[in-house]
């Protein structure tokens, strides 16, 4: 009996972490940690786990092992260390799963515990919205009529009244819809109205959210999919077109959104970019080789930002909102190649599958690769934690060549 609540137990805690994380705070992590500690005492066979597993920590490894060296190497190691402190759950997370027994049932469970929590967050933050614009009508009425729509300011309040990102959230979502439209989609729901209404439902969420990166992750994720649709002759033309249409529709609704609107026509001036052509070239000084040291981008921009001005208005920060260019600047080539490495590794492990199956690491690479163009989230713990719960059982899946 034990064996058995601890099968459905540790999928679902590993599900819940991500959300605890962004929605509740990472003060969470901690202790959610220490219950899947507590659960993996009661599973069995961790030896065999390990040794059958042990590959999939292998990118993990070398990414956390370049952090470390660059905090050695850093000028100023306190702060290094604080850098340091958050990438010890890209190797803790890892490690717990590979230590585990992944059966296909317990990934089916895991996804149905991933998707089913999307859904209960979504559902409860309408509720949460209809209570805010009920309780605060005046004050979005007086709002909406100095800013020309009322929709305009609920959009923003949204993710803030659930106490989120709208990055983040996006990306959860992302990673629902991305399970749903894979292959294994009809293995963990087997009713198509069903999926399809999960597929309404995240993408509207989405819709409401109005994050621009996440939005064309989503829109190229949607195409991803179609295009192995229409390669395979077997499906059926109905379920091709109501997916098209589907398709047709989420950009429509798109375009109409009033928030997402301003964010689009401001993207030529995008203030959160200010600092890449600084970082480019101090990337340069140093030979395309050398790193300042963990945590010194930011203390560099911070300078430079003193030393020259800030002509910035509505964005102000040290942030380069960009993984790639931050491992550069703090770890030179070294680091930009442990990130590399992060994100190629489950395509060089499924090269040999058919395109069928390798349409879900293709998905995961969009929503990965991309996402970094325009957030640092793994220099955050709540990104950190979100990685490492998804890839680790990409990659343990694509390692053990694990299909549903």
């Amino acid at each position: 009996m034990i064996q058995k609540g601890v099968f459905y137990m540790i999928p679902f805690v590993l599900a819940l972490l991500p959300f605890m994380t962004i929605f509740i705070g990472e003060e969470t992590v901690p202790l959610t940690l220490i219950t899947l500690g507590a659960l993996l005492l009661f599973e069995k066979g961790k030896v065999q786990n390990f040794k059958k597993n042990k590959l999939v920590l292998g990118p993990f490894f070398i990414a956390v092992a370049i952090f470390v060296l660059y905090t050695i190497l850093s000028p100023d190691f306190h702060l290094a260390l604080k850098v340091l402190e958050r990438q010890t759950s890209l190797l803790i997370i890892p490690l717990l799963i590979v230590l585990l027994n992944w059966s296909k049932k317990r990934i089916i469970v895991f996804h149905k515990c991933f998707t089913l929590l999307l859904f209960v967050v979504g559902i409860s933050s309408i509720f949460f919205l209809l209570f805010f614009t009920m309780t605060n009508s005046d004050w979005i009425s007086l709002v909406g009529e100095q800013n020309g729509s009322k929709l305009l300011y609920i959009q923003y309040k949204y993710p803030h009244i659930m106490g989120a990102h709208p990055t983040y959230w996006s990306y959860l979502l992302i990673c629902g819809i991305i399970a749903l439209l894979s292959k294994d989609g009809l293995r963990i729901y087997s009713s198509k109205y069903v999926l399809i209404a999960l597929l309404i439902f995240f993408n509207l969420n989405m819709i409401f959210l109005a994050a621009r990166t996440p939005l064309l992750i989503n829109l190229l994720v949607h195409l991803l999919f179609i295009n192995r649709l229409f390669v395979q002759r077997r499906s059926a033309f109905k379920f091709k077109l109501g997916v098209f249409l589907l398709l047709v529709a989420i950009v429509g609704s798109i375009l109409k959104s009033p928030l997402l609107s301003g964010k689009l026509s401001m993207v030529q001036e995008d203030e959160r970019f200010y600092n890449w052509k600084f970082a480019v070239e101090t990337i340069k000084n140093n030979y395309y080789v050398l790193g300042e040291g963990l945590g010194q981008g930011n203390e560099l921009i911070r300078r430079n930002i003193i030393n020259t001005g800030d002509t910035r208005i509505r964005y102000t920060g040290y942030d380069l909102h960009n993984q790639y260019l931050r491992h550069y600047m703090d770890m030179g080539i070294l680091g930009f190649l442990s990130l590399c490495i992060l994100l190629v590794y489950p395509l060089f492990l499924v090269r040999k599958l058919t395109k069928a199956d390798k349409g879900l690491y293709y998905s995961f690479f969009l929503l990965f690769s991309l996402g970094l163009m325009t957030e640092s989230y793994m220099y955050r713990l709540k990104g950190i934690v979100f990685f490492s719960v998804i890839a680790s059982i990409l990659y343990l899946r694509a390692h053990r060549q694990i299909h549903l």
